[in-house]
């Protein structure tokens, strides 16, 4: 779900005059005020269509964290040319982001959250701290968390075959079985070799199927079965699946339904007072949730999509929350809390394993010491991304209502990491290429995917470059040449055509994922 997940309308390349923006209110807390005494805050205005109101209470951050983000620039600039700017609430107008909820985490405490535009656009209720997103991939760290609890308190041997530890499941026989065992440190590092990258979830008024209907891939799930298909330890294959067998095995040997297990053992001790793993969200809690919405702006049909991966995608949680839990992180490392892991558990979950992921985390750099631990998610109508330094205690949460918010999210985090230090989201500075109308038309078409989902990619020809739409993932995405076969996106997407032996077009790879051409070639280009 998450491979298709950039869209960049053609007004974006030339932006239109500043508008009003969408209701923005800003929360700021003392820097040093007590992480468990919690936050002492203030609403101080939430405008439906008037600009912003921000203020801050005693010595507030310095850093102004909605005046940052009036300057937002894409995540590519072009070589010679001058990157335009933009204001936060226009950069959710052109990504037709309805809502955003933006945390910052310094010195180990949560000193400021802001809130900007929808939680439901058609009742035109705000967006609130207290509003609750759908972290989709997010959910994988905070449940991996809960397993290194148990591995901890119950003995659990993370180097053991899983298989020794599951009792209502097995996972499948493998050719490298005799070799290579699939683990609970491979499945939370993503190198156990098992499939299922990710889950749609299900619609409204669907059947949803039970953990083994999902883990066997029968109705009514919608998921392809999890199984092996490369070599345990070999190297990083990100599976949503995998993530699902430590759901059922965190059941099998607690005794206990995995959203209750989580909201005892990490949510509640990390003070996430307003998060969830349970599915569909409990209706006291889901009166001030946001509801999701399409690339196209469009609502996402019957609102929330169920997850009965709830390891894997059914996180629900505020900015806030996500930054209570990374605080914990933090705290532990220091040697300076215990309450959801301890100090060598906290550490189990930032050393870089085969195929450099830590425990449930991205870190960073790639290379040498980790000096950052993160995690992003992507659900039906939702992105979110949660970061987090190690060693000076800062943090940043965003939640978007939007399947277009990873373009919001990643101009968010460009624009507030030169103040933190921040490494790795730097501008990427690309080169343009020129190419006629002809070179242009003859990429125009429909391509078939079918992984890891069906889609369809269409190319079509919009001047000087092109514009890509897959259903529900991208929305009119310009594309502009760097040679005759190769494109990029303003978020920095890469798309290659493939060619036969004769020069003919026969397929395109779109952010690492493969599709096909397909007859006829239907040439819809715009003027």
């Amino acid at each position: 779900m998450a491979c298709f997940e950039t869209r960049l309308r053609r007004q974006a390349l030339y932006p239109a005059g500043r508008g009003g923006a969408a209701g923005i209110a800003r929360v700021v807390a003392h820097p040093r005020v007590g992480y468990w005494q919690g936050l002492r805050v203030m609403l101080l205005a939430v405008c439906l269509s008037s600009g912003l109101a921000s203020a801050g209470e005693g010595d507030a951050s310095q850093f102004n964290l909605a005046g940052q983000l009036e300057r937002l620039t894409t995540r590519v600039h072009i070589a010679g040319e001058e990157p335009t700017t933009a204001t936060l609430a226009e950069r959710m107008a052109t990504y037709r982001v309805p809502g955003v909820s933006i945390a910052l985490l310094e010195d180990g405490a949560v000193v400021e959250t802001l809130v900007v535009g929808h939680r439901d656009r058609a009742q035109r209720l705000p967006v609130t701290p207290e509003t609750l997103f759908q972290a989709g991939s997010i959910s994988k760290a905070v449940a991996v968390a809960g397993l290194l609890q148990q591995v901890e308190t119950r003995g659990l041997d993370l180097d053991a075959p899983v298989n020794t530890l599951l009792e209502r499941w097995q996972v499948p026989a493998h050719e490298w079985q005799q070799q290579e065992a699939v683990t609970l440190r491979r499945l939370a590092s993503h190198s156990a070799g098992t499939t299922v990258p990710g889950f749609q979830g299900y619609a409204a008024g669907a059947a949803v199927p039970s953990l083994l209907q999902v883990l066997e891939g029968v109705a009514p799930a919608n998921s392809a079965p999890v199984v092996v298909e490369q070599q345990p330890g070999q190297g990083y294959r990100y599976s949503g699946g995998g993530t699902t067998i430590i759901q059922l095995l965190l059941e099998d040997v607690s005794d206990e339904p995995f959203a209750a297990l989580l909201q005892s053992q990490v949510l509640a001790p990390a003070g996430m007072s307003r998060s969830s793993f349970e599915q569909p969200l409990p209706g006291s809690l889901l009166a001030n949730a946001a509801l999701p919405y399409r690339a196209d702006g469009k609502a996402v049909p019957g609102g929330p999509h169920i997850y009965p991966e709830q390891a894997a995608a059914g996180l629900w949680t505020t900015a806030t929350d996500l930054l209570r839990f990374a605080a914990e992180i933090q705290q532990a490392l220091k040697g300076e809390s215990d309450r959801i892991l301890s100090p060598r558990m906290a550490a189990a979950a930032v050393a870089r394993q085969p195929g450099g992921l830590g425990l449930g985390f991205f870190l960073a750099p790639a290379q040498g010491t980790v000096t950052s631990f993160s995690h992003g998610g992507a659900n039906a109508g939702y992105r979110a991304h949660l970061f987090a330094s190690i060693a000076e205690g800062d943090g940043i949460a965003i939640m978007t209502n939007s399947d277009s918010g990873r373009q919001l999210i990643g101009e968010i985090m460009q624009a507030v990491a030169p103040h933190f230090g921040w490494q790795g989201f730097e501008p990427v500075v690309r080169v343009r290429a020129s190419l006629d109308s002809a070179q242009l038309e003859r990429l125009v078409g429909d391509y078939h995917s079918s992984r890891p989902v069906e889609s369809t990619v269409q190319v079509r020809r919009s001047g000087d470059h092109l514009l890509l739409t897959v259903p529900d993932f991208l929305q009119e995405a310009a594309f502009l040449p760097e040679s005759a076969l190769s494109f990029f996106s303003f978020e920095n997407i890469s798309l290659t055509f493939e060619t036969d032996e004769t020069d003919r077009i026969i397929g395109l790879v779109l952010a690492g994922i493969h599709a096909e051409r397909m007859a006829p070639e239907a040439n819809r280009s715009v003027p």
